[in-house]
């Protein structure tokens, strides 16, 4: 059971080090708003891997790999110490430990925007854990709604025996439309944390955030970034999937 755990874990950081180019794409286009003119923002996910890699280089897509694997293994973690009792407690450990690393995670992509990013100061935000434990709770509970509605409708139960991954996959993308707005506004306000401090930052509070973008960029602007999210878990649970069909 061990050997088999370490592969899974093994397995999982293969998947996130290859789908790394999305998620750095997911991340530039949820808080390149935070203080680039329109003008100068990238669109689409070609647009913002070609920008990506025509301002820095091809490497640029990799940015932050290590520390978004840090905070997979941290998740990982928590998961198989949990067990089925204390998963939700267990969870909000994890959410606890990785958080440094999810920021130093979100920092790297501003190293692709204007250049006045400075390091991480602020490694326990409250107000970015507590929208992180509400993305993971909310999303934990919507999950496993989704699985039994889909699991019992009658069109759609066929998954469980033709492919039991596609039916959490779908899961998954359907739990993201409801938890991709939290993480759009938390990766917002940690972003502008990292401002220089000579620069005004853009968003006073989290209500603030949120009226912000819906002003300037309207209720799409809470989903920057989705359609690289939903690309990028419909390709790790492709890869995941074949990977562990060959142990």
């Amino acid at each position: 059971e061990l050997k088999e755990r370490a592969y899974v874990l093994c397995v999982g950081l293969a998947v996130q080090f290859l789908v790394a180019p999305l998620e750095k794409v997911r991340m530039v286009q949820q808080v390149q708003a935070t203080d680039m003119l329109e003008e100068r923002r990238l669109h689409g996910v070609q647009g913002v891997a070609g920008g990506l890699v025509g301002r820095r280089n091809i490497r640029a897509l990799w940015g932050g790999t290590v520390s978004g694997m840090c905070r997979f293994m941290c998740g990982e973690v928590a998961k198989v110490c949990g067990g089925k009792g204390k998963r939700l407690l267990m969870g909000t450990v994890g959410c606890v430990m990785f958080h440094p690393f999810d920021v130093f995670h979100t920092n790297r992509a501003g190293d692709t925007l204007t250049g006045a990013y400075g390091p991480p100061t602020d490694l326990f935000s409250c107000t970015s854990m507590c929208l992180s434990l509400t993305t993971m709770v909310s999303g934990n509970y919507a999950q496993r709604a989704w699985l039994r509605y889909l699991s019992r409708h009658p069109k759609l139960s066929v998954f469980l025996y033709v492919s039991p991954g596609m039916l959490l996959l779908l899961a998954t993308l359907l739990t993201s439309l409801l938890t991709h707005p939290f993480d759009t506004i938390r990766r917002r306000l940690l972003m502008q944390s990292f401002l220089s401090p000579n620069l005004a930052k853009p968003y006073r509070s989290l209500p603030h955030c949120l009226s912000k973008t819906i002003q300037e960029e309207g209720i799409l602007g809470l989903y920057s970034g989705f359609f690289a999210n939903a690309l990028r878990l419909t390709l790790s649970s492709g890869i995941t999937q074949f990977l562990l069909t060959l142990s």
